[in-house]
């Protein structure tokens, strides 16, 4: 594969087709992420959580399974898949006065990074945040993660707020469930959202430019 220069780059809304693939990505990543620190990785987060946001991207409110995601994007080099990103849940109702969206996910093939790749699919999202006037565009990474927080500073991030924690030092919790035909409570919705930001931040850690 050659430098970016002569790849053709181009970006779409990931198909029906691609899930599969796309989710086996995610499952390898979060296993290894996972066997390297533990107390960051609940053992049930993929099945209960990433999973689900990825079921989530290919389903309408209703349920019904979509031909595309509206929120997950893949980026193909002449119709060869190179990787995918994904946006917290885009904004439908028309009467809705702030819009607020998250790269929650960020994935470039092995081939294909240090190509350019990451950084076409953050420009491809900055884009749709001007396209459809969008209050606020973020991306969480981990302070550790120079080459990825360069990157998103280089497309124009600022650094809005900083986290401190302190960990424990035992291997994470599982997620608690909800019941069945419940919906996820606060304090589930909790472990989601760090779940998410650690995804985007190891992730990133991979993504090459």
């Amino acid at each position: 594969i050659g430098p970016l220069s002569v790849m053709t780059i181009h970006i779409r809304n990931a198909p029906a087709s691609l899930r599969a693939k796309i989710t086996a990505l995610c499952e390898e990543t979060y296993r290894a992420h996972r066997e390297a620190s533990p107390q960051d990785w609940p053992g049930n987060y993929f099945d209960l959580a990433i999973k689900t946001f990825i079921d989530q991207a290919f389903t309408d409110a209703s349920g019904k399974a979509l031909n595309e995601s509206p929120n997950l994007f893949v980026a193909m080099n002449d119709g060869t898949f190179a990787g995918y990103y994904r946006l917290s849940d885009l904004p439908t109702d028309p009467e809705t006065q702030y819009y607020a969206v998250e790269i929650q996910d960020i994935y470039v093939q092995p081939e294909f990074r240090g190509q350019g790749v990451a950084r076409a699919m953050i420009e491809h999202a900055k884009g749709l945040a001007d396209t459809h006037d969008w209050d606020s565009l973020d991306a969480t990474v981990s302070d550790w993660n120079v080459g990825s927080r360069s990157l998103f500073e280089s497309e124009g991030f600022t650094v809005k707020s900083r986290k401190l924690g302190l960990g424990p030092d035992r291997a994470a919790r599982d997620i608690p469930q909800p019941a069945t035909g419940q919906r996820f409570g606060p304090n589930d919705w909790f472990w989601l959202f760090v779940g998410a930001i650690l995804m985007v931040s190891f992730l990133a850690a991979y993504l090459g430019r």
